[in-house]
C-alpha cells in the first residue's frame, strides 16, 4: 500500500488537476485511512448499503 500512495503522491504532482483522473486520485488520498482499514481488515465491509436509506 505504501508504495500505491507513493506513487499516487508523484502522479499528482505531474497531473493537471484538473483531469479527472487526478480527482480521483484526490479523493482515494482523502479516504486514503479508509483504504486501509478495509485493505488490512478482512471484515470490514466496502460498501455501506447496511447504513443507506432509500
Amino acid at each position: 500500500m505504501q508504495s500505491l500512495y507513493d506513487w499516487i503522491q508523484v502522479q499528482m504532482k505531474v497531473l493537471s488537476r484538473h483531469l479527472d483522473m487526478a480527482k480521483a486520485f484526490a479523493y482515494l488520498l482523502k479516504q486514503w485511512n479508509a483504504l486501509n482499514l478495509y485493505y488490512s481488515n478482512g471484515w470490514a465491509e466496502i460498501d455501506n448499503n447496511i447504513v443507506v436509506v432509500n
